[in-house]
């Protein structure tokens, strides 16, 4: 070594190994390529055979389709409660118009008397 670097070669690169065998004696970094094959399968082939990528995909898209119904459920709370604060409803059971009409006027002067209402 020499004092040097053992990360740093310079810019010189070994041969990769060629065979399952010369494996055994390559770092753990530098399995993951061999000088036959090319790039060694990440993941290997059996794992992508089956039902289990497509039932996969199917829940991640359920689980985006109920992500983007909260949240506009939400939005949808937000906007009805923004309209309907500061409002208020009241309702006078009267069937004779003369009687609704006194009734009305007093439930108006009771309301504007309660702090707050304007």
């Amino acid at each position: 070594m020499n004092g040097e670097n053992p990360f740093v070669d310079g810019g010189a690169r070994e041969a990769a190994p060629a065979s399952r065998r010369d494996l055994a004696i390559v770092p753990p970094a530098r399995r993951w390529f061999t000088r036959r094959r090319g790039l060694a399968e990440i993941l290997p082939q059996g794992a992508l055979l089956g039902p289990m990528p497509s039932v996969v995909a199917i829940m991640v898209a359920l689980t985006m389709i109920a992500s983007a119904g909260g949240l506009g459920l939400r939005n949808a709370a937000q906007s009805a409660s923004s309209q309907i604060s500061g409002g208020i409803t009241v309702q006078i059971l009267e069937p004779r118009p003369e009687s609704r009409a006194a009734q009305a006027v007093a439930t108006v002067a009771v309301l504007r008397g309660l702090p707050g209402v304007s």
